[in-house]
Formats: structure tokens, sequence, C-alpha cells
């Protein structure tokens, strides 16, 4: 389903005036086996790039495996992909029975699973067994932190690596954020240059994503950081410390071919493997739910500006079809971006943003504690916080 709104069409793709031909754009919406979340392959081959065979028989490695978005992956591999030989996932635990406890406890026990599950039938917890391997581990440590046997065993095994380890605390202690954030994929990227059989190593870093009106390549700008900015407000540590990891990551010394994904704001599913599943409060959760509540009815911003979100099937259906793209490819020791977002060809602003929650929220309300309805209003934008502040007092 295609959501309409000010000739938006959301969720769908729409390439950039002058990014492919007319005749080219057709060839690709004629073909099913073009990528649709981000980008377009020009011409595809007529066998595609394998997105569903590439993982026959592949060994990873996943960190942040109890992670939001890693678990939309894990998900997404077991349910299209069974092929795949094993999966190793780094848990933080203070042992393997506590690594497996959490193993079962967040991944293999959840509805986002149900799925995987219907297709296994009593056979899904042998299946899960069969295929996912907990490992004790930190990436913030230089070694890891995994048991040696295990990581002799790891790196005899593994062909992919997928880093989606991180804290996402904006306001988080630097010395904190630095290890898991900065140093973690500097500790990952030694691990894996010890690796016989390493074909790619994925690393995924949100809140650094750009929008750009125009293709091609572009010179990012260094900038250097202190705890306040100029002005002496608190700044960003996650923004930070995403582009100190950026820097380390292609600074290391390593052969192995890496690929950098910079999603947008990452929300809940939108089809797969059913729409609407999410963990946790998210982005702008806290906003949406407070206003649906009636405890916020204007904020500070400019309505007509774009906000960018991404829904986190598409992020992984995204990062298998690089994945595979770039598994498929000839080695070579080089690091790859790709920034998915959806900004400069098919943007939505917040007051079509609001507008589409208030809709949901007048059709689908909360309820106060007597069991009733709360009904809201549209938002009210302010164009300064004063104004804004002015308003909360009168509320």
């Amino acid at each position: 389903m295609h959501v309409k709104l000010k000739g938006h069409d959301l969720y769908k793709y729409t390439p950039s005036p002058g990014s492919i031909d007319e005749q080219e754009q057709l060839d690709n919406e004629n073909n099913p086996r073009s990528l649709q979340a981000g980008f377009i392959h020009p011409k595809p081959k007529k066998d595609g790039i394998g997105i569903e065979n590439f993982l026959k028989g592949k060994v990873i490695l996943i960190t942040g495996s109890t992670g939001f978005l890693a678990k939309v992956l894990v998900e997404k591999i077991l349910r299209s992909m069974p092929d795949v030989s094993k999966i190793y996932l780094m848990i933080r635990g203070k042992d393997m029975e506590d690594a497996r406890q959490r193993l079962r406890k967040e991944i293999v026990d959840i509805e986002l699973f149900k799925c995987v599950k219907q297709k296994h039938g009593k056979h899904y917890e042998a299946f899960m067994c069969s295929k996912l391997v907990p490992v004790v581990g930190d990436v913030g440590l230089p070694t890891l932190g995994i048991q040696e046997d295990l990581a002799v065993e790891i790196a005899k095994d593994v062909q992919i690596i997928v880093n989606i380890a991180g804290d996402a605390t904006f306001d988080q202690r630097y010395d904190v954020a630095l290890q898991v954030n900065a140093m973690g994929p500097c500790n990952l990227l030694n691990f894996a240059s010890k690796c016989k059989n390493i074909e790619l190593f994925v690393h995924t870093s949100t809140n650094s994503v750009k929008r750009y009106s125009r293709e091609g390549r572009f010179m990012e700008e260094k900038e250097c950081f202190s705890p306040r900015d100029s002005m002496g407000r608190q700044v960003c540590v996650l923004s930070e410390t995403a582009v100190l990891e950026n820097e380390m990551s292609m600074r290391s010394k390593t052969s192995v071919p890496i690929v950098i994904v910079r999603p947008s704001g990452i929300l809940s599913t939108y089809k797969e493997p059913f729409p609407g599943w999410i963990e946790g409060i998210k982005m702008a959760d806290p906003i949406i739910i407070y206003y649906g509540k009636g405890k916020l009815t204007g904020f500070p911003l400019n309505p007509n500006n774009s906000i960018d979100f991404i829904p986190a099937d598409i992020v992984v259906n995204t990062m298998l079809g690089i994945t595979a793209k770039h598994v498929s490819m000839a080695k070579k020791a080089e690091t790859s971006f790709y920034h998915l977002c959806s900004s400069s060809s098919n943007p939505i602003v917040f007051e079509d943003l609001f507008y589409l929650i208030y809709q949901q929220f007048k059709s689908h309300p909360f309820f106060d504690s007597n069991g009733r309805p709360i009904r809201i209003s549209e938002m009210i934008f302010f164009n300064s916080l004063q104004h804004f502040s002015n308003h909360l007092d009168v509320m």
C-alpha cells in the first residue's frame, strides 16, 4: 500500500531527475529483480546479483545481535535464506550460559520470528539451534572478549562480518561512547584481518547520514568537536562518535573489503516479516506518544523542513542487496559507503508527517484512565523556543 500526500508516494523509490534516462528507468521498473530500496542498478544482469542464494553455505558473524536492527536482519536471513550455514551472534554476558539465555529470551522466543516458527513448526527450535551460535563478547575490548578456542573457530570459518553494535545514547559519556562506537569497529577489523576466508566487513553507522541533491563523489569535511559548540551548548555525543568511527575505520590498515552503510532514522517494519514491528522507544516515538495522549500540542520546528526516516525491513533488505553485490565482486581492499535515505528524491515534511499522525490518532485514539478516547487537535508549530515555552506555560 502506498500513501500519497501532496504528491509524495511514501516508501516508494523515485529516482532523482537526470539520474537515469527514461528508457533505463522503464527497464528497471519492469524488472522484478531491480533493487527498490534506495538505489537502482542500471541494466542488471539477466540473473540479477543472486540476493536469495548468495548466503547459501556462508558463515556470518553479527555483532549487536540483541539490538533492534540486528534482530530484523537475523529474521530475514533465516526466513528467506535458510541455507545459510551458521550465524555467530555476539552477545554480552558473564558466561556462555548467560548468552544462551539471552539468545532464547531476546531472539528465539520473540514475536518477530513467528513467521519462521510457522514455517518450521515443531522443528523450529532445532532449526534455530542449528543456525544460531551465541558468542560471549564485547566489541569495545581489543580482543573482543571472545573465548580463545571459539575465536580460533570463528576466524577459520567466518566469511562475512556485520557490525551493528553501537551505543545510540545521544548524551552518553565520551569514554563509553568512544569505546563502543569508535574503537569497536577497529577491534572488529583487526579480528577480520585474521579471518582466513573473510569476504566482506559490513558496518552500520546511523545518525551520520546526509542527503545530497545530486549524484557522484563528494569530499566530506573534517570536523573537530568539543563537548560544547561555539555558543556553549551541549552537542550530540552520538553524532561525534559516528564521525570518529567512520574516520578510524577508513584509516585501519586491512586487506578486508569494507562496506559502511549509513541509514537515516530507523523506524518499525514496513512489510516484513509483518507491518509495524518495533522494539523499545525509537527516534520520534516519545514526541508521537505524548502528542497522541494530548500532553504535547505543539512543537518548535519549521513545518516545511523534511524529515528522513526509513523502515527497518527496507534497511535490512538493502543491506543484504549491498552485501550480495560486493561478495559477488572481485575482492578489493577498498571502502564503499551507502547512504540509505530518501529526503532528496522523495521527501516528506514535518507538516505532512504530523498530519498523518493526527489522522491515525483520530481513527485509533489512546484511552485515558477512565476508558474514554483522548481527542487531540492538529499539531501547532512554533518558529522559536520562546514561543514554544510560552505555549507550555499556559497549557
